[in-house]
């Protein structure tokens, strides 16, 4: 593949691995010329039909690909097993997207505070094996020629930038740009935000029309999304895209016009054409500024306060203490797949403070 912009497939969709080499294929086809990566995040027979098409698919993959394989504490992603997916998953569904000035954000507050308040442990941990634990099972199924490992710490808010460099001198593609640092920076997964534009973005479609009724901490009108009275003119409108922060050719993050902490983790865009024409219009720019700060704001206390209520990684390991059981379940189903990461990366690995407290767990056992 050739140097340049990346191209990313995610490939969530595909159910069988016919399914999954015909769009990863069609993928390579429609962006000959660029550097294309291949993201897998499962290795589950569900996702595949059966082993046999499972190992014939990656034997598809190439011989001389390399590879890059993400890791992080294994301790901590145990306690999204706390959230209440099914719910979360139907109000992503459902969600109202577009709104206006005379919209009560408050309505946002379904995806940013939905959890289980207790975690639960489960009996049986082999279900890692489908999406989690499947480290070693991707390194056998794939053989990559060059596999370098990169721990999910090496991707915070403080590194992204200086990794993202030095894994373009590694791999060939050309290497993020100043300008773009933004993009780079955003915390994607801070408390329930990334669920807001998860799907699609968030549309503010702004209107003249709307100014009488606008909604705000002095004006709480309370025009839910349910609602029929929520009448919004998308002919005659301006429109901001709440998203994560990307590169969009023709489009501006006008994220800097407004206040709030989330700032940075949040993209705010608009046609350039239509934020300058938006910005000559006094009265409505500022109502507008006017309604997105207060949007924020709302938006930053209640995502911090539904992550200060989540359950932490120190709560799972006070659990796995109690049970010895079930956590040497958990050894048993994490441990082969970590076997070649200790033996190529062990300092990653020795980094992983809740893992090393889990292994003192297990010795007591």
């Amino acid at each position: 593949f050739g140097g340049g912009e990346f191209s990313i497939s995610y490939n969530e969709a595909p159910t069988t691995a016919i399914e999954h080499y015909i769009s990863h294929y069609t993928h390579l086809i429609q962006n000959r010329g660029k550097f294309n990566v291949l993201a897998f995040e499962c290795y589950g027979l569900e996702k595949f039909g059966s082993a046999l098409d499972r190992e014939k698919y990656f034997a598809l993959v190439g011989e001389r690909v390399p590879a890059l394989m993400q890791v992080r504490d294994p301790l901590d992603s145990l306690k999204n097993g706390a959230l209440n997916w099914e719910a979360l998953l139907k109000n992503i569904k459902d969600l109202q997207r577009d709104f206006n000035l005379t919209f009560d954000y408050h309505y946002f507050n379904k995806i940013l505070h939905i959890r289980n308040k207790e975690y639960q442990l489960p009996t049986d941990f082999s279900y890692l094996k489908k999406q989690a634990a499947i480290w070693y099972s991707l390194v056998r199924a794939l053989n990559p020629v060059d596999l370098v490992y990169m721990d999910m710490q090496e991707i915070s808010k403080e590194k992204a930038f200086n990794t993202l460099q030095k894994l373009s001198l590694h791999f060939g593609f050309n290497p993020p740009q100043e300008k773009d640092r933004k993009v780079y920076e955003a915390k994607h997964f801070s408390g329930n935000l990334f669920f807001l534009w998860s799907n699609a973005p968030l549309i503010l479609w702004i209107n003249h029309k709307d100014l009488e009724s606008k909604y705000s901490k002095k004006n709480p009108n309370h025009i839910l999304a349910t609602s029929e009275s929520l009448i919004i003119d998308r002919q005659n409108s301006y429109k901001i895209f709440f998203m994560f922060p990307e590169k969009l050719e023709g489009f501006v993050d006008i994220m800097d016009y407004f206040k709030g902490e989330i700032g940075s983790q949040v993209g705010a865009y608009m046609q350039e054409a239509e934020f300058e024409a938006l910005r000559k219009d006094l009265p409505l720019w500022e109502a507008t500024q006017e309604y997105v700060n207060e949007f924020l704001e709302y938006l930053s206390i209640e995502s911090n306060k539904a992550q200060s209520e989540r359950i932490t990684t120190e709560q799972v390991l006070e659990a796995l203490a109690k049970d010895k059981v079930v956590a040497k379940n958990l050894e048993a189903v994490l441990e082969p797949e970590l076997a070649h990461i200790k033996a190529n990366r062990p300092d990653i690995v020795e980094s992983w403070k809740h893992y090393q407290k889990f292994i003192k767990i297990c010795k007591e056992a």
